[in-house]
């Protein structure tokens, strides 16, 4: 009888445990003990950002050997795809849990405190987008879109529901777009016909987080959303590609005011 309380102990105790990995291992994962400390490591990111610049300039090489427009732009198309995997899959998870500060300003994932608006373009740059980290995370989040994103490929919605936002999302097509709402700024991911927010995020549990967007509370509290697609843009694709400045040539000797 002993023994058959001890295995049902433990076999309870196996189950919960299971159920709380599996809880915690979507986007929430970063709740998991050691998600810094032994997976998504300080270490390990540097060894990444070596990675996507290797990867970065095979395609610069690439894209100059092209000799013609329609080279260029097959090149263009898997730099695309590139861009997305390089933030989505090898920088995003090393980010969330970083806690929010509004002053933030970490370059370390995980160390440190980040604030929306340095999440943005720490992620950008750390892509390998040349720009000037710091001063580009001070501009109010439209502005910072307007500064990166050439106007054909901004869309603004005022005052309309989350659900019909969403539903626009889908409608631009898969990718990742810069997002801006009224005090706050981060990154809406629409694959595979769902739609993510990802942000450094002030609300519970101020820290970087990847939401279902149907269920981010900051998006649907904003009553004014701009999003600024980086995917299938190719202005944008080239200028990383090249090495340019990512801020348009109509801002470059802006200052912030």
């Amino acid at each position: 009888m002993k023994w058959g309380l001890y295995t049902v102990f433990f076999l309870a105790l196996g189950v919960f445990g299971i159920v709380r990995i599996n809880a915690c291992s979507g986007d929430y994962a970063f709740r998991i003990p050691g998600y810094h400390s032994y997976k998504y490591t300080p270490e390990k990111y540097k060894e990444t950002l070596d990675w996507v610049t290797s990867k970065n300039n095979k395609n610069t090489k690439k894209y100059n050997a092209a000799s013609t427009g329609m080279a260029r732009l097959k090149v263009l198309e898997k730099v695309d795809n590139d861009l997305l995997k390089i933030i989505d899959t090898n920088l995003f998870p090393f980010w969330y849990g970083t806690d929010y500060y509004f002053f933030g300003e970490s370059q370390t994932p995980g160390q440190g405190k980040t604030s929306c608006g340095h999440f943005v373009t720490t992620i950008l740059k750390d892509a390998g987008f040349v720009l000037d980290r710091r001063k580009l995370a001070q501009y109010p989040s439209e502005m910072m879109i307007k500064h990166m994103v050439a106007p054909e490929h901004i869309h603004r919605f005022s005052n309309v529901k989350l659900t019909d936002f969403l539903k626009e999302v889908q409608r631009l097509g898969d990718g990742l777009y810069v997002t801006g709402l009224d005090t706050h700024s981060g990154f809406t991911l629409n694959k595979d016909g769902n739609v993510f927010f990802i942000h450094a995020s002030g609300r519970y549990p101020n820290c970087v987080l990847k939401e279902a967007a149907f269920e981010s509370k900051v998006l649907k509290a904003s009553k004014y959303r701009v999003l600024g697609k980086l995917s299938g843009n190719n202005e944008l694709l080239t200028r990383w590609v090249s090495r340019d400045s990512l801020v348009l040539p109509a801002f470059q000797n802006d200052s912030i005011r």
